[in-house]
């Protein structure tokens, strides 16, 4: 709703910019900063001119602690920067200069583990920062700084407990990777690693951080009816006799969370290319890129139909809609801007009183038109519920 409306009245742009790059302990600040990403991504210039003169630059420089908020305002300047605003490259540069231009960092601390308080949904994040060397004796010190700092005038443990209380009341899934304590932890992370910090490291060390989907996801006219034809096979048990595709859309990926028989499921349908004189045997394609990170097609395999998201915990998109791999558009003879991508909230199988916003579809589909076969080639599609094969299908 807020990037809706932020892209209908830029006179919300200055209230988030504000938002955005403060050190507000509260996740509202993260999203601040998730949409004026994705709207820099849509729109560098016109973004820059509609926040320029409500952010200072020097002060954002001096104040903001924040890894990754001050990392996505640099984003920010540097696209509005390359589209030769001055101002927005003067910026870029002034926060750059923050950092070393070395890219050593201190030894790692000898015990890598982390405190108990750090939440089983974090420690993914924990490991990853390890593994970039990050995670060193003056960035743990500074991280139990902050942990106590946020949580004063209570100790650490009273503190998650507490927080677990309002979560439990508030019917938080305690393993929720952006829930309140996460926020605490993942916000002590971010303001104990800023310094010392070399340049290079500071792109990799946010993507890590990250706790939004930053895609322009593209919501279609008709989701209910591109999903109609798979639920009804699904709810029916005639799975065997579902088409892949939608009017001149054929499905080259679909993953989606909906709720069959009054339990969420997380269904997908993958398609794969069988090459002339394979057996009709396929691997499991695996992710090429998580939902919080901008679409790749992954590797270059000769048979690869496209790139897969990992669907992860995140503001604004949990999944986002696969790539179609370059080499399966050359062997098709099809553009990318013969395919489409598209994401939206599915609510229609929803009977119990839980809220539809977590019901979430992600397609990736090519005109029927467009998809042509070279002679000896198939295609196969495997449909999943909940990483279970329901069934192989072989026509579209």
């Amino acid at each position: 709703m807020l990037l809706w409306l932020a892209r209908s009245d830029g006179a919300w742009l200055p209230n988030l910019a504000t938002l955005a790059f403060s050190m507000d302990r509260r996740n509202r600040a993260d999203i601040a900063a998730a949409i004026l990403d994705i709207l820099s991504r849509e729109n560098s210039a016109t973004l820059w001119r509609h926040i320029e003169s409500h952010v200072d630059v020097a002060q954002i420089a001096e104040q903001c602690r924040h890894l990754s908020r001050l990392v996505t305002f640099m984003r920010i300047a540097e696209r509005a920067g390359k589209r030769s605003i001055q101002s927005a490259e003067a910026a870029a540069r002034t926060l750059l200069d923050r950092f070393s231009a070395s890219s050593g960092m201190p030894a790692s601390a000898r015990d890598l583990r982390p405190p108990e308080y750090v939440p089983p949904s974090l420690q993914g994040v924990w490991y990853e920062l390890s593994e970039l060397g990050l995670l060193t004796d003056g960035a743990l010190q500074a991280f139990a700084s902050q942990m106590a700092d946020c949580c004063s005038p209570l100790g650490i443990n009273m503190g998650r407990e507490l927080e677990a209380l309002v979560a439990e009341g508030g019917r938080e899934n305690a393993d929720f990777s952006i829930g309140r304590w996460a926020s605490t932890v993942r916000f002590a992370l971010n303001a104990a690693l800023i310094q010392p910090m070399p340049a290079s490291l500071l792109k990799k060390a946010e993507a890590v951080l990250r706790t939004y989907n930053p895609e322009s996801l593209v919501e279609p006219e008709n989701g209910n009816d591109l999903l109609a034809g798979l639920i009804a096979s699904l709810e029916n048990g005639k799975e065997r006799s579902f088409a892949p595709a939608h009017r001149n859309l054929v499905f080259l990926d679909l993953v989606c969370f909906m709720e069959l028989q009054g339990r969420v499921a997380h269904v997908e349908l993958t398609a794969h290319l069988i090459p002339p004189g394979q057996q009709q045997r396929v691997r499991p394609t695996p992710p090429s890129f998580k939902a919080t990170e901008l679409p790749r097609p992954g590797p270059e395999e000769p048979i690869a139909v496209c790139g897969r998201a990992l669907p992860a915990i995140a503001y604004l998109g949990c999944i986002s809609p696969a790539i179609a791999a370059p080499r399966f558009l050359q062997l098709v003879g099809a553009q990318p801007s013969n395919t489409v991508r598209y994401h939206w909230r599915h609510g229609s199988t929803v009977t119990n009183l839980a809220s539809s916003r977590r019901h979430e579809a992600a397609l990736l589909a090519i005109e029927r038109d467009a998809l042509a076969l070279p002679d000896g080639w198939q295609m196969q599609w495997i449909l999943r519920v909940n990483g279970h094969v329901r069934v192989v299908l072989s026509k579209f």
